[in-house]
């Protein structure tokens, strides 16, 4: 499954059909035990850090996190014009993430007890656009059908749509 089942299957413990983040069904329901909820009541101190949206309030993927931060958007991501949008345009990258994550945690321990923790760390590098390369398109030949690369093409544009919020593409960025 894609990021909102398998990140509630890991909090969770459940298949997606037990605790219902499904295609279509994003939102993760206050009825289900999360494992930050499990590690609060027995006195840890639960961190959530997400540079991906869609882990945090808007599926209630963030839910019996203490704390909980979102650095996904990145303040350069409409400065300039790009042919094709990049998550290192749109969203921080690792290393700006990582670093963010760092000063939020000296922040968080400055104030802490000497309680035990557990920290979700999530980072976004890895994703689309998913762009094969000629060499992956020639090895492949007759893998991938037309209707597939449509699909891959309609999910390119849906992402860009969604992360750079709701500012329409022209056709060539599409």
């Amino acid at each position: 499954p894609w990021t909102p089942p398998a990140h509630a299957s890991m909090f969770t413990g459940l298949a997606p059909h037990g605790h219902g983040v499904v295609e279509g069904q994003l939102w993760l329901g206050d009825q289900h035990p999360t494992l930050a909820g499990y590690l609060n009541q027995n006195g840890y101190q639960t961190i959530g850090i997400s540079s991906n949206p869609l882990l945090g309030p808007i599926t209630n993927l963030n839910k019996d996190f203490k704390s909980f931060y979102e650095m996904w958007k990145n303040p350069r991501r409409l400065s300039k014009t790009v042919k094709f949008l990049r998550f290192d345009e749109i969203i921080l990258n690792s290393t700006e993430v990582v670093a963010k994550a760092i000063e939020l945690l000296n922040r968080e321990f400055s104030r802490s007890t000497n309680n035990p923790f557990f920290l979700f760390l999530q980072l976004i590098g890895p994703h689309t656009p998913y762009i094969p390369t000629d060499r992956a398109i020639t090895n492949q030949v007759g893998l991938y059908s037309d209707e597939v690369w449509a699909r891959v093409r309609r999910y390119n544009k849906d992402w860009r749509y969604f992360y750079t919020e709701g500012r329409i593409l022209p056709p060539e960025e599409q």
